[in-house]
């Protein structure tokens, strides 16, 4: 199946499970930690039956691979039609795979987790949904707003498990559905088989969205600070604005504006492989005042590499509270001295940095997350829906 890895099953059939997400082609962290978990459990057995919001998508597709089958609901780029469509297309479509013995799982608490629950409730199967995002962009902070929030929350309740990324989100999940199970699960990463070795070069990449949530307006402040200082230094921007919360414009005209910015810092455009960034860059900086788990971070922490992150929440639940790099989010002489640091650091803040990247890897690869899932899963049945 082009665009989705496929490696040997598992043995045995542990049964079916339908899952409901983001479109596993498109840009985006839910997008790639679903991607991670249907090929997850299809290779380890599961009958895996995807049914997909492909938001950008403009026709129908349909692909299988061993063990998965992927169908994705064209958005024709409109938010609404999109979500009209997927759930006119998912629902009748997640009846008839939900067979008896079926298992279903939402990824995000948006349409997708309408649609699981709405055929949980007509099927009367044990389903999971997965929340992706946390702070005031949540969708916990959206279907509080959104039309029909009762109807959603209702559906939420019928949840055997309500699956959170960080502690952080659970205690959110807790406050939106009282009363409901609610698990953790880090999101799953590519493991990278011997990274390279740090070469000590100052250079350092941003790869994401750039949307508001990501501040990087205070990482071209921060980076001002720093080119004096730092010979040869030099800022990649991996990405693009994408349709929601763009402030692409705002930090180009930012960088243009600045000759300091402009001679040392380069926009690459949205990168389909990051390999080659991670490879070359020792330093991955991460300037999010809001996150749920950014994958990118994970990656990064995949690669061995030195991460300059904003101490939020989110964060902190991936390289730990005494991660030695973070720094005060919104401030950008905090950010500075932490990539001062990371080009330069001394031995104790190198040796705690390298350690809790490779903490942070070991707790997220498909490996422990999967099986912890399949937990959840088998678990369902016992739950008290």
């Amino acid at each position: 199946m082009a665009g989705i890895r496929r490696d040997t099953a598992a043995p045995g059939a542990p049964g079916r499970i339908v899952v409901f997400s983001p479109s596993l082609r498109e840009i985006g962290g839910a997008q790639k930690r679903s991607r991670l978990l249907v090929e997850g459990l299809a290779d380890r057995g599961w009958d895996v039956r995807v049914i997909t919001r492909a938001a950008t998508y403009r026709r129908p597709r349909l692909t299988r691979a061993r063990n998965l089958t992927v169908l994705e609901i064209p958005g024709f780029g409109r938010r609404r039609l999109g979500m009209v469509l997927f759930l006119a297309a998912a629902i009748p479509l997640g009846v008839v795979w939900s067979r008896p013995g079926a298992k279903l799982m939402a990824v995000q608490l948006m349409s997708t987790s309408v649609a699981a629950g709405t055929c949980s409730l007509l099927r009367r199967r044990p389903y999971l949904a997965l929340s992706t995002t946390s702070g005031s962009l949540s969708e916990a902070a959206y279907i509080r707003s959104a039309s029909f929030s009762g109807l959603r929350r209702r559906l939420l309740e019928r949840a055997s498990f309500l699956v959170a990324q960080t502690q952080e989100v659970a205690s959110t999940l807790q406050e939106l559905i009282p009363g409901g199970r609610i698990a953790v699960l880090p999101n799953p990463v590519e493991p990278v088989e011997l990274p390279p070795a740090l070469n000590g070069r100052p250079l350092a990449f941003f790869a994401g969205r750039f949307s508001a949530e990501k501040d990087l307006p205070c990482l071209l402040e921060a980076w001002a600070r720093v080119v004096p200082e730092t010979d040869g230094a030099r800022l990649l921007l991996v990405g693009e604005g994408g349709d929601y919360r763009s402030v692409e414009a705002e930090i180009r005209n930012q960088v243009a504006d600045d000759s300091v910015l402009s001679s040392s810092t380069e926009f690459t455009g949205w990168v389909a492989d990051l390999a080659p960034f991670f490879s070359s860059i020792d330093v991955f900086v991460l300037p999010s005042v809001s996150e749920g788990m950014s994958n990118v971070l994970l990656e990064a922490c995949a690669w061995n590499r030195l991460i300059v992150a904003s101490d939020i929440p989110a964060n902190r639940a991936v390289l730990g509270g005494d991660y030695p790099l973070l720094f005060e989010t919104s401030d950008p002489d905090s950010l500075a001295d932490a990539l001062k640091q990371a080009f330069s650091p001394q031995p104790d803040i190198l040796s705690r940095a390298l350690d809790g990247v490779r903490r942070a890897a070991r707790r997220s690869s498909p490996d422990e997350v999967i099986p912890r899932l399949e937990q959840m899963l088998h678990a369902a049945d016992s739950s008290r829906n």
